[in-house]
């Protein structure tokens, strides 16, 4: 199996293949050695992969811009923790970040199993999604090495590295962004939508910009833990409420409010310096 890592991670660094999956790990992903299930893709032929169920071996997919700029940002989808949102908060991410000459590198991380067919109540699906965080959690600083180890061969600039959650990818988000080990807290952040810790009390001297962009309508308030305590630390943070949009927005149009939060993040990624202004 670490065989297979290196001949595949080689392969997408020389650029092989621009968006073909890397093994997070060298072989087992540490803790889940006992995971013998299959992982679910449910989609036809005729439409695109939307939720990824059941993951077993987390993967990063590296989309390349026509020309890049050298920022990257690390893409972690949601999906409760109960699978992982593929499409519309991964690839549909990436291939916006894209466009801007940003490197997208998408996470596909370890969540809970739920056998098909299984019925439970909601208290005990929430539960199991619950103890699915801590792998989740080392996938992402797993994730976030990686992307630092081998900024130079994607073309990236080391101290250009941001990271950026949806949802529950938010709560990682944000826990990457909080995290006290400087090897492997992103340049920034952006918290879309996001669950957050409720252990999440404090953040290191030197925590990076937060971005936050949620809808006012959406059913999670907990949204906002993050943004009180980067302000209450006097760290810089950026939050945006729109008066409509729901949860699970991210790069889609739908007219509604909510719809200009990617305008709003591009101007700050410009206002940082990560994208060049006009």
């Amino acid at each position: 199996m670490r065989a297979v890592f290196i001949m595949v991670l080689a392969w997408a660094l020389c650029g092989g293949a621009a968006a073909e999956p890397i093994p997070l790990w060298p072989g087992v992903a540490p803790g889940s050695e006992s995971w013998n299930w299959s992982e679910e893709q449910p989609a036809s032929a005729a439409e695109p992969l939307r939720f990824i169920h059941n993951i077993v071996r987390p993967t990063l997919t590296v989309f390349k811009p026509q020309k890049a700029n050298g920022t990257a940002v690390l893409v972690i989808p949601g999906g409760g923790f109960e699978s992982v949102a593929w499409a519309g908060e991964g690839e549909e991410v990436a291939h916006w970040l894209t466009a801007r000459g940003i490197t997208a590198i998408v996470l596909k991380y370890r969540v809970a199993h739920f056998p098909p067919g299984e019925t439970l109540t909601r208290e005990a699906r929430e539960q199991r999604q619950v103890t699915a965080i801590p792998f989740a959690k080392e996938d992402a600083k797993q994730a976030m090495r990686l992307v630092r180890r081998h900024a130079r061969d994607w073309g990236v600039m080391a101290d250009r590295i941001g990271v950026m959650g949806f949802s529950a990818g938010g709560l990682l988000s944000v826990y990457l962004g909080s995290n006290n080990d400087a090897g492997i807290r992103p340049d920034f952040v952006a918290g879309i939508y996001p669950a957050t810790s409720r252990d999440l009390s404090a953040v290191p001297a030197d925590a990076p910009p937060l971005f936050m962009a949620v809808a006012a309508d959406d059913y999670m308030p907990q949204s906002l833990r993050a943004f009180d305590v980067w302000n209450k630390a006097q760290h810089s943070v950026e939050l945006h409420v729109y008066a409509k949009g729901g949860h699970g927005f991210a790069v889609s149009k739908r007219n509604l409010p909510v719809d200009t939060w990617t305008d709003r993040f591009e101007d700050w990624l410009k206002w940082l310096g990560y994208l060049p202004a006009k």
